[in-house]
């Protein structure tokens, strides 16, 4: 599964299932390719301390008029809201969980690993939330 195909499903499922204001950062990791979620190598430098800022402040995003999409408004400004690494760990033909991970918790997690990844069981450990999709 693909992080876009990921992101599709995510959407359905967060439309139908979380009426709360929060941000996200959707990562699959394929359990056929990679037992475990890099630090550092999965992410975009910016992600982890945007999430932060979505938080623990406020983050100001200006929507493209390039965008063919029809656009709601011009632009918005998320504050002290829930910022979540969502994680999927994808194998074909098996219930697909994806944990939610406070990004305070994931860098405490990566603070206290002994490793530059994050396996399985080291996430369900710090998440605060499993959904079956």
């Amino acid at each position: 599964m693909t992080e876009k195909t990921f992101q599709s499903i995510f959407s359905k499922w967060i439309k139908q299932n979380y009426p709360y204001s929060a941000v996200f950062e959707l990562k699959v990791v394929d359990l056929d390719k990679k037992k475990s979620i890099s630090y550092s190598k999965d992410f975009q430098p910016h992600q982890i301390p945007m999430l932060r800022q979505a938080k623990h402040g406020c983050v100001y995003k200006k929507l493209s008029d390039i965008d063919p999409s029809l656009k709601p408004w011009d632009s918005f400004n998320i504050c002290s809201v829930p910022a979540f690494i969502v994680i999927l760990f994808y194998q074909k033909r098996k219930k697909k969980i994806m944990y939610w991970v406070d990004v305070d918790m994931w860098l405490l997690m990566q603070e206290n690993a002994d490793r530059k990844s994050a396996t399985e069981e080291m996430v369900i450990d710090y998440s605060q939330h499993e959904f079956i999709l």
